[in-house]
């Protein structure tokens, strides 16, 4: 089979690449691109490049998303697509940070450090994750690795999911009722996969619900409506929010970007300069353990499918 590995322009992803050709001589590997592919490798694949491989059977992607993907033009084209597990650990560790950033002020007296010198004691007081009343929406993989974390705090832990999970005693209580959830919650984790029933799953009434809360979204920003989440801030309906995922991204995000240029604001909303807001620009794995794992992950099934073919 011939294997195109498409924009896979990593360096760690093609140290890996090439052992696995090498390892795998019967099967042509090329990183130019090749239209009579039988297999494709790659981070994002739309309608249009689909036509381009009239051989194509399989897609395999070193990614959990599959937003940058033509994922029903693919089905019926019958061409097989290949995921990986991810890295819950890490987005989860990633998830922590920023609970502790903004709940403990510190990228608050950061700024005002580097920027004013400054050693003003004023509202120094900051609210610690020890004891605190947990909410974490999504009891899946990522989720359930973020109250694994809590647990050191002695946080008191519910967890909001529709779907009937085992969820092995991570949790101290769980619910479907998403407003029994963050009712009376200090810190909030957004931990669910985006799609048709949790898009602004979290609008005007669930942010008035958390009012004196910390939000924290490890997920997709359309989690929360952008709107609502503006005036949540400004008017200090929350205590504070932090978040990895945003509304907008620029052209050059790494994962593919849906903006026309690189100067763009994460939000049309100007909330996120807010001192009571932590940013971390999608960089909830960017580390170089997590790209060894997904190009490893990959490769497994790519080698599964190259074997059974």
């Amino acid at each position: 089979m011939i294997v195109y590995a498409k924009g896979m322009d990593n360096d760690i992803y093609m140290r890996h690449i090439k052992e696995f050709a090498k390892a795998n001589p019967r099967h042509r590997f090329t990183s130019k691109e090749e239209r009579n592919a039988d297999v494709v490798l790659t981070e994002e694949l739309s309608t249009e490049e689909i036509g381009l491989y009239p051989k194509l059977k399989a897609v395999f992607a070193p990614i959990v998303g599959k937003n940058k993907f033509a994922v029903k033009e693919l089905e019926r084209r019958e061409i097989k697509t290949f995921f990986i597990e991810g890295t819950p650990e890490i987005v989860a560790e990633h998830a922590l940070a920023l609970a502790l950033a903004v709940m403990g002020k510190i990228a608050l007296h950061d700024r005002n450090m580097k920027e004013r010198d400054s050693w003003s004691f004023d509202d120094s007081y900051w609210d610690s994750l020890f004891g605190a009343k947990a909410a974490i929406l999504g009891a899946g993989r990522i989720g359930g690795m973020i109250a694994s974390y809590l647990r050191p705090f002695k946080c008191d832990i519910t967890a909001f999911d529709k779907r009937s999970r085992e969820c092995g005693g991570l949790f101290d209580r769980t619910t479907d009722d998403l407003r029994e959830a963050i009712s009376g919650a200090e810190v909030i984790f957004a931990a669910l996969e985006l799609n048709d029933e949790t898009f602004h799953i979290i609008g005007k009434e669930e942010l008035e619900l958390m009012k004196g809360a910390y939000l924290i979204n490890i997920a997709r920003a359309g989690l929360v409506d952008e709107e609502a989440l503006d005036f949540a801030v400004k008017n200090c309906l929350l205590k504070g929010f932090a978040a990895d995922p945003w509304y907008e991204y620029p052209a050059s995000y790494p994962e593919g970007g849906g903006g026309a240029c690189d100067d763009c604001a994460p939000s049309r909303f100007d909330f996120y300069k807010s001192p009571r807001v932590v940013c971390t620009p999608h960089t909830g794995t960017q580390t170089l353990r997590a790209r060894e794992v997904y190009i490893s992950q990959i490769l497994r099934r790519l080698e599964s499918y190259l074997n059974a073919g």
